[in-house]
C-alpha cells in the first residue's frame, strides 16, 4: 500500500490570536508488526518536509517486536524535532512493560495525563493535550490548545469549546472508501461512525482525522496510508 502526504491548513482567528505559525506532521496508527520499512518511509518524509513538531495519535505496534522498532523510531525522530504522543487501544495489548521505554525517550512527550507547552520557531505558542486532559484543564489565554484523541468517536461536540484544533486517528478511513458523500464522509464506514472523514469543522473547531499508516488487517480500497501535514497560522 502506497504512502501519501495529505496537506491541511488551519487558520486561527480567535480574538487575541496574535501572529505566528506552526507546521506539524500528524502520524497515527502505525500497527507495526515485524518490519521497519514503513518507519523508514516516514522518516524520509519527515526529513523532506521538516515539520516543527511531530504529533502521534496512538496505536504504535501490534507485536512486542513492533514495540521495539517503534521505540527506536521514536528515539530517532525525537533527536531531530520534538514529538508529542498519546496511546491507542492497541498499545495496551502487551501491557505496560513494552510501552514503558517510550516514556523515557528524550524529546518525546506523552500528553495522556498532562499537557505539553511548545512555541514554534515562528512564535506560535501552543499547548498539546489529550482529550481527557482537555475536559478538565483550565483555559490558557496565551496558548492555542491542540487536542489529541485516538478514537474520534470519543469526542463530545458540546465539549469542543476551547480547542483550536483536534487531531485523531483510529478509524483508518474505514479502510474501504467506495465514495465520499457531499459532506466529505467516507462511505460506507460513515454509516457506523460519524467521524469517518478526513476533516470536519464544528463551531469553528477543525477536527482532522488520519487514515493511518498501517493496519492490523492489511485490506484497503481507495484509502491510502498517509502522513498528514498541517500548516497552522494566525489571522484571516
Amino acid at each position: 500500500m502506497s504512502l501519501q502526504i495529505r496537506r491541511e491548513s488551519v487558520r486561527l482567528t480567535e480574538a487575541g490570536c496574535g501572529s505566528g505559525s506552526l507546521r506539524l506532521a500528524h502520524l497515527s496508527d502505525l500497527h507495526v508488526w515485524w518490519s521497519r520499512r514503513r518507519l523508514d518511509e516516514i522518516t524520509a518524509i519527515l526529513d523532506e518536509e521538516q515539520p516543527d513538531v511531530v504529533v502521534f495519535t496512538g496505536d504504535w505496534f501490534d507485536t512486542p517486536r513492533g514495540g521495539d522498532l517503534c521505540r527506536d523510531f521514536l528515539q530517532q525522530i525525537a533527536r531531530v524535532r520534538p514529538v508529542c504522543w498519546i496511546r491507542g487501544n492497541h498499545d495496551h495489548w502487551f501491557g505496560s512493560e513494552v510501552l514503558a521505554p517510550f516514556y523515557e525517550v528524550s524529546g518525546a512527550h506523552c500528553v495522556d495525563a498532562a499537557p505539553w507547552q511548545f512555541e514554534s520557531p515562528k512564535s506560535l505558542r501552543c499547548e498539546f493535550m489529550s482529550w481527557q486532559v482537555h475536559l478538565t484543564a483550565p483555559a490558557h489565554a496565551e496558548r492555542h490548545r491542540i487536542v489529541l484523541v485516538h478514537d474520534p468517536e470519543d469526542i463530545v461536540v458540546e465539549k469542543l469549546s476551547g480547542c483550536c484544533l483536534v487531531l485523531a486517528g483510529h478509524l483508518h478511513g474505514g479502510q474501504f472508501i467506495f465514495h465520499r458523500t457531499r459532506s466529505g464522509a467516507h462511505f460506507p464506514a460513515n454509516l457506523l461512525y460519524r467521524w469517518c472523514c478526513d476533516r470536519r469543522e464544528v463551531d469553528g473547531v477543525p477536527v482532522i482525522v488520519s487514515r493511518g499508516l498501517g493496519d492490523t488487517l492489511p485490506l484497503r480500497f481507495r484509502c491510502p496510508h498517509e502522513v498528514v501535514m498541517v500548516e497552522i497560522g494566525c489571522g484571516v
